[in-house]
């Protein structure tokens, strides 16, 4: 950053952060037509949430920024199952006909505004009120014959679950299901486990004591008098009990969709988090080939009949070299005899080892 200007990327950095001045340019447009978009920034990356209303109600739909984009195409991903023709099974948008044949030449802002065009089709229209029906008229229950009666559970009030000991455990997770995972890691709320609640239906009496005493006029006046009859009904036993395990039906459903609510959130920032390192790993698996080829390379290079010959060309010359150096200091008297001829014939013999090794290897070759 010079004399207040815009701090910019190192040349070298390109293949990170793709074009700068492209990926900038795009983002800023996009950001000028979709001024609601939330913007998320990722360590090499971003992405962008902005809310639709489609056929089946509201949606969010994530455009994710890779790090090499305009280069690389970018991922637009719905938060919430949709169908679509342009929707595949992940949720991920592939319809388009950008994202085929991606190159940083087409346009984000057009892409997100087509999309969202094609998504939002065919909203669903308010629907008016339909009134309720009313329920059908109940008919009395028939006249059950006296017969041996068979073994029935004792009354709803009286009835006990099993003790703890007899539910089954759930079974071990496999272990090629199990994962490792680091603290750095983010991980979802630890929650206790859902307790599976069951409601066992009360006994179906064989007769009724509020009908024992009536007369047949009465009955029949019961027959006839939906309102009678339904404020008879409602003040059985048996009917109070299955209201009552209605209610509490209701409220466990009601607590577990709470539940399921409270989750959606932190699901999608997972997702979210897992498809940004998904294109992290593949930006390194990448550059880990890139290098592995480079690396392969310089070693069949150096292993090739080429270069063995000239590493053994360089490693005589130093040997003589050496050698020369050690005549030298001898002569001018830095050296005494006996350190000099131990290692200048040391020196010299190396050098003759490895010339003979190149003339009479190319002897053997041709």
């Amino acid at each position: 950053k010079a004399f207040g200007g815009k701090a910019r990327r190192p040349p070298g950095m390109s293949w990170i952060f793709g074009s700068a001045s492209a990926r900038d340019t795009q983002i800023s447009r996009f950001e000028r037509e979709f001024p609601q978009a939330v913007r998320t920034q990722q360590q090499h990356s971003c992405h962008f949430d902005i809310e639709i209303l489609t056929r089946h109600g509201n949606n969010r739909l994530r455009i994710f920024l890779p790090a090499k984009f305009p280069e690389e195409a970018p991922i637009l991903q719905l938060l919430s199952p949709f169908r679509h023709p342009w929707v595949n099974a992940y949720h991920q948008v592939t319809g388009h006909a950008y994202l085929s044949r991606w190159n940083e030449q087409y346009d984000l802002t057009t892409l997100v505004k087509e999309t969202l065009a094609e998504l939002s089709r065919g909203t669903p229209a308010p629907q008016p009120a339909i009134p309720p029906i009313p329920p059908p008229r109940p008919t009395p229950p028939p006249t059950v014959t006296p017969a041996v009666r068979a073994p029935q559970p004792p009354p709803y009030e009286h009835q006990v679950p099993p003790p703890y000991e007899e539910v089954a455990p759930p079974p071990p997770e496999p272990a090629a299901e199990r994962r490792l995972s680091t603290p750095e890691q983010r991980r979802p709320s630890a929650s206790p486990p859902r307790q599976e609640v069951s409601f066992p239906l009360p006994e179906v009496p064989s007769s009724f004591a509020q009908l024992q005493g009536l007369d047949r006029e009465r009955l029949q006046k019961l027959d006839q008098d939906v309102v009678a009859f339904s404020a008879l009904l409602h003040d059985l036993d048996s009917v109070k009990t299955l209201r009552s395990m209605r209610e509490e039906t209701i409220q466990e459903n009601a607590r577990i969709a709470r539940e399921t609510l409270d989750k959606r959130e932190e699901l999608e920032a997972l997702q979210s988090e897992v498809l940004v390192s998904r294109l992290e790993l593949q930006e390194l698996e990448t550059e880990f080939q890139t290098k592995l080829q480079s690396q392969l390379a310089q070693d069949s290079e150096k292993l090739s009949q080429a270069g063995i010959y000239e590493a053994l060309r360089t490693s005589a010359a130093e040997a003589d070299e050496k050698s020369e150096d050690l005549l030298t200091q001898f002569q001018d008297e830095d050296l005494g005899m006996a350190e000099f001829l131990k290692s200048y014939l040391e020196l010299r013999k190396l050098y003759h080892r490895r010339t003979a090794a190149i003339e009479y290897g190319h002897r053997w070759i041709t």
